[in-house]
């Protein structure tokens, strides 16, 4: 992946310095929200470096806009990398949420036949499937104030500050319970494939 100056190698000196105040600006935020979407310290770095590329290559747009609305514009292309990226990353298609939903009593056997294609890995679609399966009986069983804290927080990407006071809580307390709630799930989640195997 290329780097800060190798993206910023072929700018002119204005150029340069608007490159160089928004990377100041705004290196670390892009990292932090890259980071709590790809939970892969490498793979954020790796994306961080594409947005700055991908800036670099946009920078006279960039020259013009107030510095609050450079930020959204660079969490903008940093959505657009993940998502990229991610979707080359995936040789077979993944379970969501909705997918679930949205399947009948018959656990949505027929949509896992129509959805496999020849070059997937049955058995892992099958174990993805089952594992989210498992999450989202786990998550049904929560209390009600954590169940929609969760589904608020990752269903819909809603930020906390958002959910605390849509929930009526404190911001410090949502994001504790937020945590012990996610331990929770993965310990419940674990202890039920642990038996399996």
């Amino acid at each position: 992946m290329a780097d800060k100056s190798e993206a910023a190698a072929a700018l002119t000196d204005a150029e340069r310095a608007v490159f160089d105040e928004i990377y100041r600006n705004h290196h670390k935020a892009i990292l932090k929200y890259i980071r709590r979407r790809v939970f892969d310290r490498y793979k954020a770095e790796d994306y961080v470096s594409d947005v700055f590329v991908r800036l670099a290559g946009h920078i006279s747009e960039f020259a013009a806009v107030p510095d609050e609305d450079r930020l959204k514009l660079l969490y903008r292309y940093a959505g657009s990398i993940i998502a990229e990226n991610e979707r080359k990353l995936r040789s077979r298609n993944t379970v969501s949420f909705s997918d679930l939903a949205d399947a009948g009593d018959d656990g949505g056997a027929a949509d896992l036949i129509d959805s496999i294609d020849s070059g997937e890995d049955i058995e892992k679609d099958l174990i993805d499937r089952e594992l989210v399966r498992t999450l989202m009986r786990e998550i049904d069983r929560l209390e009600p104030k954590k169940r929609k804290a969760i589904l608020m927080r990752y269903g819909r990407e809603m930020k906390t500050a958002d959910i605390a006071a849509e929930l009526d809580m404190n911001h410090s307390t949502l994001r504790r319970m937020l945590q012990n709630t996610l331990s929770e799930l993965r310990r419940k989640i674990e202890d039920n494939y642990g038996r399996k195997q």
